[in-house]
């Protein structure tokens, strides 16, 4: 994405499910520099965030938040749909779900000359702050806050991105006990979009998966982990995909092993074969990987090196150990 973001319009409506009321807002945001800063860091986080998922609302005839998007983009009332989206998500969280309460932030705003509107969920956190108490003489005291907002450097819990041109979106979201069961409420009840997994939840079922073989049915193979390491970094690097038929032919030299891996993806729900992956999973993918031997020793491997026997090299030992050599070091940097 581009690095320029302009906000055109923002309004913050109060969300209470604490036994308390909600305040729906009658008026916009003053835009002052620094509230404009705040709100374009987090909006840039959101389109990196590698929690997100990119959806698409499902063809139903019936979608109030849809519906209400279109309306917005004919008539371009702002304050209208705004409460109207805000009067949505508080319908539905303060009728006995688990959700906390939260500020709920819109804002419309336009990036690489698309605009979009942006439904950041603000959920309450814990802070410290200091308190005058002023009876029998001044005490300065720490008390507890429970309404901070997420400071800029922080990534937010929940948020929705939506495209107004084609109206894609981007979610992410977390899951909660409604009716007794805890899901994603987000974009099965509020969006009603098609279901799909981020970039990280696919990474984690890839590993998962791979890593359960290895360890149940190759005794936890060193050269098989490492080979899977490799070829999903080297993958990504190349390609910003994840292959799995690539990382099942690499990884096992047996029909098992890789009948195995490709059930045990497609159960977790994956049916691609090549699945292609944000840039902004580079650290998630491509890392260093750490390992513990049982006497206490670490050692962290950047991917790029995992499976090159001329500068790391895993040796099985007759005796069912396995011994390390580290190849062609120049230099040692003691931390």
């Amino acid at each position: 994405m581009s690095e320029e973001v302009t906000i055109k319009r923002a309004i913050l409506h109060i969300i209470d499910n604490a036994g308390g009321i909600s305040v729906i807002s009658d008026k916009t945001i003053d835009l002052s520099y620094e509230i404009q800063e705040y709100l374009t860091k987090h909006i840039k986080k959101c389109f990196t965030d590698i929690e997100a998922k990119k959806t698409m609302f499902k063809n139903e005839s019936l979608n109030n938040f849809l519906s209400t998007l279109e309306n917005f983009t004919q008539e371009d009332d702002f304050l209208t749909m705004s409460k109207q989206i805000a009067n949505l998500f508080i319908n539905f969280i303060t009728n006995g779900t688990s959700i906390p309460s939260c500020d709920l932030l819109i804002v419309d705003f336009v990036c690489d000359s698309v605009t979009y509107l942006g439904i950041l969920k603000f959920n309450y956190k814990y802070g410290y702050i200091h308190h005058v108490e002023a009876g029998d003489g001044i005490c300065n005291t720490i008390i507890k806050q429970p309404c901070c907002l997420p400071l800029e450097s922080q990534k937010l819990d929940e948020f929705v991105i939506v495209n107004l041109l084609d109206f894609s979106l981007i979610v992410k979201e977390r899951k909660y006990e409604i009716n007794g069961i805890k899901e994603n409420y987000i974009t099965t009840y509020l969006l009603k979009s098609k279901l799909v997994k981020s970039d990280k939840e696919i990474v984690d079922i890839v590993e998962k998966t791979a890593h359960a073989i290895i360890q149940e049915e190759y005794n936890g193979d060193m050269d098989k982990l490492n080979t899977f390491r490799k070829v999903i970094a080297d993958d990504f690097i190349n390609n910003n995909e994840i292959d799995l038929v690539n990382i099942a032919e690499a990884t096992f030299d047996d029909t098992a092993g890789k009948t195995a891996f490709k059930q045990g993806i497609e159960k977790a729900g994956i049916q691609e074969s090549k699945i292609k992956i944000s840039p902004y999973a580079e650290k998630r993918i491509v890392k260093k990987h750490k390992l513990i031997t049982d006497n206490g020793i670490e050692i962290s491997i950047p991917s790029t090196y995992v499976g090159d026997s001329d500068v790391v090299e895993f040796i099985n030992n007759v005796n069912g150990t396995v011994s390390i050599m580290i190849k062609n070091v120049e230099k040692f940097n003691n931390k």
